[in-house]
């Protein structure tokens, strides 16, 4: 590709410039195919100059496309909203090589290239065995628009828990440390002065046989954010027995679902709000 500079862009970044003539690319990419060709991507361009930028061409991703099951709420040109089941694993990994949502989503979607190439069009994840919903992201603009979106806080994400005991207020905020807990290193601590923020309000639903239900939505993006919250208050989620929840007859995983979402489409600017609820009847309540 080839461009030249106009008057009003003399002076400009290299990588500032080229986002302006390929607004569907993330800057992050285009200074990644600057550096392959070994531009300094920081200097300032001039009046007038030609500047050549080569495009690599896309690899297809290495993962294996698998015809799984998939719930597709919502899909158009610029993404995908699924509700993911408990069980499934978002992404390969270690121990998961295949079987994920991933494989499923390049079944569905093939050429799905998005991203990482080892979790092409994820911008955020949701635990093996928490339920909900997921926004997918089909293109490179949607994926940086989708990404900064969540790191800025800019997506409401509300999730429904069932936890052991009671509360004596309706509403309570947290908002704890976070880091990897340090002798028991699948989980994670709130109790820690150092370390991530976790930002979470809860607000309780109903209560039956000293159990809760909660609505929890969260300000941040934290692993295991409400799982490690909760138990380190001494209300671990049922069914949660790495953070010391009961186990429960018949329900095979903890009792967290994301049930709703609400976002600015990444390309559109409309807003965009999904729910589904699940009120967990495995569990009797």
């Amino acid at each position: 590709m080839l461009f030249t500079a106009g008057t009003a862009d003399a002076g400009l970044r290299l990588d500032v410039f080229l986002s302006k003539q390929l607004p569907d690319v993330s800057r992050s990419r285009i200074q990644a195919w600057l550096e392959l060709q070994g531009e300094k991507i920081s200097r300032h361009i001039k009046e007038d100059e030609s500047i050549s930028l080569h495009v690599p061409e896309t690899k297809p991703s290495n993962l294996e496309a698998q015809d799984l099951p998939l719930e597709v709420i919502y899909e158009d040109n610029d993404l995908v909203v699924i509700n993911k089941p408990a069980g499934l694993v978002v992404h390969p990994g270690a121990g998961n090589p295949d079987g994920t949502l991933v494989n499923a989503l390049l079944f569905r979607f093939p050429g799905l290239c998005v991203g990482d190439e080892e979790r092409p069009g994820i911008v955020h994840r949701l635990d093996k065995d928490t339920s909900g919903l997921m926004v997918i992201a089909r293109h490179d603009k949607s994926h940086q628009t989708l990404s900064e979106a969540f790191k800025n806080r800019e997506i409401q994400k509300i999730y429904r828990t069932w936890c052991v005991g009671t509360f004596n207020q309706d509403h309570f905020v947290l908002k704890t440390g976070h880091k990897r807990h340090p002798t028991q290193r699948m989980r994670f601590t709130t109790k820690c002065d150092t370390g991530r923020i976790a930002h979470s309000a809860f607000t309780v639903l109903s209560t039956q046989d000293k159990t809760t239900e909660l609505r929890v939505e969260i300000f941040t993006g934290r692993t295991h954010q409400i799982r490690a919250q909760l138990a380190d208050i001494g209300h671990p989620i049922l069914g949660d027995t790495l953070y010391g929840g009961p186990t429960i007859p018949g329900f095979n995983r903890h009792a967290l679902h994301a049930e709703e979402l609400r976002f600015e489409h990444p390309i559109t600017k409309e807003p965009m709000h999904f729910q589904i609820v699940n009120k967990f009847p495995e569990l009797g309540t």
